[in-house]
């Protein structure tokens, strides 16, 4: 009689260090897929912020540049307003205790706002700043076109019935304002030189990335072209 034969059966499995180790390179992978995205995302958000705070401010250099090269001196006014804000939502300036239009600076003060009118264009162009009306950190630059212009506080006073048909928001909601200030000085030739200043940053930022200064600086000069004749 043949005795049967018992065959043990060996079960091949993982331990739990090594279930425990997996876990942590695994854990280690994605931390650091998380981090490269996360630098990713961040470098492609301040790239973009960057760009459309740079194009924008050139945008608005110049279009003053081309403009107020072709105006003579006698259509060329600069103020220093106070007391006007503008309302982003509804796209009307707010008034409160309105000044600056008594008188337009003299050369070597700066101002928030420019009127002139090109050669050979009958409509008076006005370009100013204003900030926010709830949030004085916030600004604007506004364009505004007036074919007669006989009371200057008029160009940006929405209560005018041509102020909705002729103004234009010139920065994105995405693009903040800081300040913009004109300065002109007399020439020998009868022109004026101006150097216009534009400080502007992108509101979409990074935190706590303060050591890379968001804001965007540019200056730039341009002179009007009055033709002048010699006997």
């Amino acid at each position: 009689m043949k005795k049967g034969l018992r065959r043990s059966k060996q079960y091949s499995g993982v331990s739990l260090i090594e279930v425990l180790i997996t876990m942590v390179i695994i854990g280690v992978v994605m931390i650091l897929v998380s981090i490269t995205l996360t630098t990713m995302i961040r470098t492609s958000i301040i790239s973009t912020s960057r760009t459309a705070t740079r194009e924008e401010s050139e945008f608005i250099l110049e279009l003053l540049r081309k403009t107020i090269r072709n105006s003579n001196t006698e259509d060329l006014r600069i103020y220093n307003v106070g007391g006007r804000a503008y309302n982003n939502t509804t796209g009307m300036t707010i008034d409160s205790s309105l000044t600056g239009y008594e008188s337009t600076v003299t050369d070597g003060v700066s101002g928030t706002e420019i009127h002139f009118r090109p050669v050979g264009y009958g409509k008076w162009i006005c370009v100013g700043f204003f900030p926010d009306y709830s949030d004085n950190t916030r600004g604007y630059v506004l364009k505004s076109v007036r074919q007669d212009l006989e009371t200057s506080s008029d160009c940006f006073n929405s209560a005018t019935s041509e102020y909705s048909q002729n103004t234009i928001l010139l920065n994105s909601e995405d693009v903040d304002v800081n300040s913009l200030s004109l300065v002109f000085f007399p020439t020998y030739d009868e022109n004026y030189l101006l150097t216009i200043d534009l400080d502007m940053e992108p509101i979409h930022w990074i935190a706590n990335s303060d050591s890379i200064k968001p804001n965007y600086f540019k200056q730039t000069v341009v002179s009007t072209q009055k033709l002048t004749w010699e006997d």
